[in-house]
């Protein structure tokens, strides 16, 4: 029996979601939810998912609308279109902690 050899690829993947001046671990991130890794509280808010694949960033804003209750992982969110640079500042995070490699 022969083998043939391929030179594979496991790609690095960073899941996070920041929301309240916090960033939180994500396990999975779906179309509309999200499993967090460590449970925590946070009221309905604006939030942006980043995933990072092999150091490629890409950011996505969503609205954690029923927020996150206390020991729940399983988060719903909607999708939202990308804020303009006077609202993401005033959403997520100031200038001096923006992501690089966000368009936002």
């Amino acid at each position: 029996m022969m083998f043939s050899e391929t030179a594979g690829h496991s790609a690095t993947v960073e899941i996070r979601l920041r929301a309240q001046g916090m960033v939180l671990r994500v396990a999975q991130v779906g179309e509309e939810s999200l499993i967090l890794r460590d449970p925590c509280e946070l009221p309905p808010c604006d939030g942006l998912i980043e995933i990072v694949v092999d150091g490629h960033l890409d950011c996505y804003p969503i609205y954690l609308h029923a927020g996150i209750t206390p020991g729940s992982q399983f988060i719903d969110f909607r999708n939202v279109s990308a804020p303009n640079s006077d609202e993401r500042q005033a959403l997520l995070f100031d200038d001096d902690n923006a992501i690089p490699g966000c368009p936002f």
